[in-house]
C-alpha cells in the first residue's frame, strides 16, 4: 500500500482504515449519511458535499491564513473537542482516523496529498468540515474563526 511521504511522519498502520481499493471501499461521504454532489452544474459548490442539505452551515477562508495561524484557529473550535476525527485523503483516496490535534497540526500536508480537498468527519458523525484546495475555502457546519 503507497502511502503519500507527506503522509509519512505522521500516519501509523493503525491509522489507515482504508485504502481505495474494492476490497477496502470506504467512503466517509456516503458512510456518514451525508450526499455526495454528483452533478457540478446545478451547485454552487466545489467539493463533494451537497452543503445545501446541512443546516447549520459555514465557509471560512483560509487564504490569508499561514499554517500556524489556521492551526491556532482551528484548535479554538468546536472540532477540538472531538477526541478523534475521519479523513479521507482526497476523494476516494486513503482514509484515515487521526487524533484531532494530529490533524490540526498536519492539516496542511493532508491538503497537498489530497490534490484538490478532502472531508473530515468527526468520529461521532456530528461535525464535518471539506477542505477546498483551489478555493482555499473550509466548509463546516459549525463556526471557524
Amino acid at each position: 500500500m503507497y502511502i503519500h511521504p507527506h503522509l509519512n511522519k505522521f500516519i501509523k498502520t493503525e491509522s489507515i482504515l482504508s485504502y481505495n481499493h474494492p476490497k477496502y471501499e470506504y467512503n466517509i461521504i456516503e458512510k456518514f449519511g451525508l450526499r455526495e454532489i454528483k452533478d457540478y452544474k446545478n451547485t454552487q459548490y466545489r467539493g463533494n458535499i451537497d452543503w445545501d442539505l446541512i443546516c447549520p452551515s459555514f465557509v471560512y477562508s483560509f487564504l490569508n491564513d499561514g499554517n500556524e495561524q489556521l492551526i491556532s484557529i482551528l484548535s479554538k473550535s468546536e472540532m477540538s473537542k472531538k477526541d478523534k476525527i475521519v479523513v479521507e485523503v482526497g476523494y476516494g483516496g486513503v482514509v484515515l482516523i487521526l487524533k484531532t490535534k494530529d490533524f490540526f497540526k498536519y492539516w496542511e500536508e493532508i491538503l497537498l496529498t489530497s490534490r484538490q480537498g478532502f472531508p473530515v468527519i468527526s468520529e461521532d458523525g456530528k461535525l464535518i468540515m471539506e477542505f477546498l484546495e483551489n478555493d482555499q475555502l473550509i466548509y463546516s457546519n459549525f463556526l471557524i474563526g
